[in-house]
C-alpha cells in the first residue's frame, strides 16, 4: 500500500496498472479486516495465547485494546486470568470496559480470591484503581472502592505486626502505607492519621533490622575528571573504547567486563539469601555490580551536557556505521541505532535538562530507551555470531537467542571472552547454573515484567547504554585484531 505514492515512477505502463490494481485490491479487503480480526479473537483466543510468543500476545492485545467495543465479555474474563497485571497497570485504556461492567471489575481486583499484600506494586496500583472509581456515577463504585480500601487497610495493619524482622516485607509495606496516605488525604478520611504512625513506626523497625543484619553502603563518585579527560580525547575511536575498555601490561585492549580472576572471600563461606554457583559467587557478583555500576556512572554524566552527548551521539553512530559496513551486518541496526539516539535525546530534553518530575513521562521515556538498547545489543551480537560463523556451518536461526548468544560454549567463536559474555548474561538473562541468578533485564523490559518500580530509572538506562557501548567496541576491537583497517 505504500507503493501508492510511487506508481508514477515504475517504468512501465502495464506494471503501474498491475501494482495499482493490487493496491486497490488490499484496500478493499482491508475495510473488512478489522471485523475478522475481531472474530478470529473472539473465537480463539484460548489457541492464541496457549503459543509462548511474547510479540503475538502483545499485538493481541493491543487490537483488543484499540477495538475493545466488539470484543466480548468472555474473553476479557479469560485475559483477566491470564494477563491480569496488564490490565491493572492499563486500567485507564479500559476504563470504559469496566465502567458498564462492575462485575468484570471485581474480577480484575480480586482475581476470584481474597486480597493479598504479597506483591506490594500491584496493591498499590489497586489502590489506584480504587480511587479512580470512587469518582465514578453511581453508589456501586464508591461501595466497592470503600470495601477494597477497607480488606487492604485492615490486611496492611496486621502485616505491619507481623513482618517486624522481614525485610523485603517492611519495605513492601512502605510502598503500600504511602498509597493508602494519598488516598485517604485525598478523601480527607481520619485514617490517615494512623497510617502516619504505623509508616513511622516501619521505619523504625527498618531500622532496627539494618542494626541487627548489617547495612549497605554507598560511595559518590566524582565524574568530573573522568569526563574531562573523555571529551578531550581527539580521536573518536579512543574516545569510544575509554568508555568501556583498557589496555594491559601487555598493551591488550581489553573489556572492562571481563572480570578474570575472582578469589573467593570470607563472604563466600558466610551464608547468604542470595543464589550463587561455583562461577557467581557472592565476591564475583559484587564485583560485577561494582565495575558495572562505576562505568556506567560516566553515562550520566555524559546525558547531562550538550557537549558531551552530542560528541558520544556522533561517535557512536559512526562507530556503529563503520562496523555495519566492514563487517556487512544486516543495515537494520543503523535504523535501530537512529531511533536509539532519537529517543535518547527526547529523554534528555522533556526529562533531564526539565528536571521533570513526571513518573509517568519519565518510565515512559526509560523504557523505550532501554528497550531499543536491549534489542540492539542482541542484534549486534546476534549478526556478530552470524558473520563468525555461517560459511563453516549451518546456523539455525530459531535456536539463536540471546541466552544461546551469551553462552560461552556456543558463542566461542568471536571476539568475547568468556568473561564477559558471562557478565554480560548476569544483568540481561536469568543466569548460572539453575538460571536463578542476576537481574534479566531483557526478559523483564520484554514481557513487562516487575520493570515499573525498580527497572525504569536513570542508572538502569545508563548501564544499558554502558553494555550496548561494550559490545559495541568488541566487536570492533576484534574486527582490528583480524588484521583488518576500519580508516580514521
Amino acid at each position: 500500500m505504500n507503493l501508492k505514492e510511487c506508481i508514477s515512477l515504475i517504468v512501465d505502463e502495464n506494471n503501474q496498472k498491475l501494482i495499482s490494481n493490487l493496491i486497490t485490491s488490499i484496500e478493499e479487503k482491508q475495510r473488512n479486516l478489522i471485523g475478522d480480526l475481531i472474530k478470529f479473537i473472539n473465537s480463539n483466543i484460548s489457541e492464541i495465547f496457549e503459543y509462548d510468543n511474547f510479540d503475538l500476545h502483545k499485538e493481541t492485545l493491543n487490537l483488543i485494546k484499540k477495538y475493545q467495543n466488539g470484543i466480548k465479555e468472555s474473553i476479557f474474563e479469560f485475559l483477566i486470568k491470564k494477563r491480569r497485571a496488564y490490565f491493572l497497570y492499563n486500567f485507564n485504556d479500559f476504563s470504559g470496559i469496566f465502567k458498564e461492567n462492575i462485575e468484570l471489575l471485581k474480577k480484575l481486583i480480586y482475581n476470584d480470591k481474597p486480597l493479598s499484600l504479597d506483591d506490594s506494586a500491584m496493591t498499590v496500583q489497586i489502590i489506584n484503581i480504587c480511587s479512580l472509581i470512587s469518582n465514578y456515577q453511581g453508589k456501586k463504585y464508591g461501595t466497592l472502592s470503600n470495601s477494597v480500601i477497607n480488606d487492604i487497610y485492615q490486611k496492611y495493619r496486621i502485616s505491619v505486626k507481623d513482618s517486624v524482622d522481614e525485610k523485603n516485607k517492611l519495605l513492601g509495606l512502605i510502598d503500600i502505607g504511602k498509597g493508602l496516605l494519598v488516598f485517604f488525604k485525598n478523601k480527607k478520611d481520619s485514617r490517615a492519621n494512623e497510617i502516619i504512625k504505623i509508616n513511622k513506626k516501619l521505619d523504625k523497625n527498618i531500622s532496627n533490622y539494618v542494626l541487627n543484619n548489617g547495612m549497605e553502603f554507598k560511595q559518590t563518585i566524582s565524574l568530573e575528571k573522568p569526563l574531562k579527560d573523555w571529551i578531550s580525547t581527539t580521536s573518536p575511536i579512543i574516545r569510544m573504547l575509554r568508555l568501556t575498555h583498557y589496555s594491559d601490561e601487555n598493551r591488550t585492549v581489553k573489556s572492562k567486563l571481563s572480570i578474570e580472576d575472582v578469589p573467593n572471600s570470607l563472604m563466600d563461606i558466610v551464608g547468604s539469601n542470595i543464589s550463587t554457583d561455583d562461577y557467581y559467587t557472592l565476591t564475583r557478583q559484587h564485583v560485577i555490580e561494582f565495575t558495572a555500576i562505576t562505568n556506567s556512572a560516566l553515562f550520566i554524566g555524559i546525558l547531562e551536557k550538550k557537549e558531551y552527548y552530542t560528541t558520544y551521539f556522533n561517535d557512536f553512530f559512526n562507530l556503529l556505521s563503520m562496523v555495519t559496513k566492514n563487517l556487512n551486518f544486516n543495515s537494520d541496526i543503523l535504523e535501530e541505532g537512529k531511533m536509539l539516539i532519537q529517543d535518547i535525546s527526547i529523554l534528555i530534553a522533556n526529562v533531564i535538562e526539565k528536571k521533570s518530575s513526571q513518573s509517568i513521562l519519565q518510565k515512559t521515556l526509560n523504557y523505550n530507551v532501554e528497550m531499543l538498547c536491549s534489542a540492539l545489543i542482541e542484534s549486534l551480537l546476534r549478526e556478530q555470531y552470524r558473520i563468525k560463523n555461517e560459511q563453516i556451518m549451518y546456523i539455525n536461526y530459531s535456536n539463536v537467542t540471546l541466552g544461546a548468544l551469551l553462552n560461552p560454549d556456543i558463542n566461542n567463536n568471536g571476539p568475547f571472552s568468556k568473561d564477559q559474555l558471562l557478565t554480560l548474561a548476569f544483568f540481561l538473562i536469568n543466569s548460572g547454573e539453575n538460571k536463578d541468578i542476576g537481574y534479566n533485564y531483557r526478559n523483564r523490559l520484554a514481557h513487562l515484567f516487575n520493570v515499573y518500580k525498580n527497572s525504569l530509572s536513570l542508572d538502569k538506562v545508563c548501564l544499558l547504554m554502558y553494555l550496548l557501548t561494550d559490545i559495541l567496541n568488541t566487536i570492533y576491537v576484534g574486527f582490528l585484531k583480524n588484521g583488518n583497517s576500519a580508516g580514521n
